[in-house]
C-alpha cells in the first residue's frame, strides 16, 4: 500500500511539473523570439554597439502585449536607442513584460554597452595628409579636394586592400585612404 501511495504521489507531482513546464513553453518561446531579434549585425548580450530592436509584437502569438524597460535610459532608451558611454563598459538591465488576457511573464536580461571608441581616417592626396578622428561605428564623408589643373580626381582607395572606399561603411578601425588621380589628356 505504501508503495502504491508513493507511486501515485510521484505521478501527481510529475504531472504537475510537466503541466507547469508545458504552460511556460509559449512564454519562453516568445521571450527567445524577442531577445533573438533585438541585436543588429554582430552585437550580442556581452557586446552592444548599435541600437537595439525592441519588438512590440510576437509572430508566435499576436494576442500578447510586450513592453520593454531599461534601468538606465541614459544609455539604452526604452525605444532601444543606444547612447554609448565614452570610457567604460556599461551594464544595463532590460525588463521584458509579456502578457495576454490571462497571464503575464516578466524577464530581465543584462546587456553590456561598449564604450565609444574613435578611429583615425587618414586622407592622402599627393604629398598632403589630413587626419580625421571618427567615432567608431559611424560613417565618414569624403574629404573635398580642390581641383587640380593637370589631374581629375577619380576616388578614394583604401590602402589596406586597394579597393575604392565605400563611404557607407561604418568605421571599425584606423583607415588610410589614398586619392586616385587620372592625368588629363588634351587632344
Amino acid at each position: 500500500m505504501k508503495r502504491l501511495l508513493t507511486t501515485i504521489m510521484t505521478l501527481i507531482i510529475t504531472l504537475l511539473l510537466v503541466s507547469c513546464i508545458d504552460e511556460d513553453i509559449p512564454w519562453r518561446s516568445i521571450y527567445v523570439e524577442m531577445t533573438g531579434n533585438m541585436f543588429q549585425d554582430d552585437d550580442t548580450f556581452d557586446y552592444v554597439t548599435r541600437d537595439l530592436v525592441f519588438s512590440r509584437e510576437s509572430s508566435l502569438d499576436p494576442d500578447v502585449t510586450i513592453f520593454w524597460y531599461s534601468d538606465n535610459t541614459d544609455v539604452i532608451a526604452n525605444d532601444g536607442t543606444i547612447t554609448r558611454p565614452s570610457d567604460t563598459i556599461e551594464p544595463v538591465t532590460i525588463t521584458i513584460e509579456i502578457s495576454n488576457e490571462e497571464d503575464a511573464r516578466t524577464y530581465t536580461i543584462t546587456v553590456y554597452v561598449m564604450p565609444m571608441e574613435t578611429f583615425s581616417v587618414t586622407f592622402i592626396s599627393f604629398q598632403e595628409e589630413t587626419i580625421v578622428e571618427v567615432p567608431s561605428m559611424t560613417t565618414i564623408d569624403p574629404l573635398e579636394l580642390p581641383d587640380h589643373p593637370a589631374f581629375d580626381f577619380v576616388g578614394w582607395r583604401n590602402a589596406a586592400d586597394d579597393s575604392f572606399f565605400d563611404f557607407e561603411t561604418r568605421i571599425e578601425e584606423d583607415v588610410t585612404l589614398i586619392a586616385e588621380w587620372e592625368e588629363r589628356r588634351y587632344l
